[in-house]
């Protein structure tokens, strides 16, 4: 598995970006185009570096999909820690 872009648990099925799969821990959609511009929308309503910001406070990408994640799991980790936007 490979980490999500926005926060940083092992769940994607192949190496992003631009695979358009879902992390279930923090509901992130990964993106090519916002993984080359971070401060943009895309298939996310968020920015790549506004998730990350909402991640670390609400534990999701947007706070209108809490309903939508699951906390990470042992088999999502190592977290990888993406360096600041």
């Amino acid at each position: 598995m490979h980490p999500c872009l926005c926060c940083g648990y092992r769940t994607l099925p192949d190496p992003p970006p631009g695979t358009y799969a879902l992390c279930p821990v923090c509901f992130w959609e990964d993106d090519g185009f916002q993984a080359a511009n971070v401060h943009e929308a895309g298939a996310n309503s968020v920015s790549l570096a506004a998730a990350r910001a909402n991640y670390a406070t609400h534990g999701t990408c947007d706070e209108t999909a809490v309903a939508h994640v699951r906390p990470p799991t042992a088999a999502d980790g190592p977290r990888v820690i993406h360096p600041p936007l």
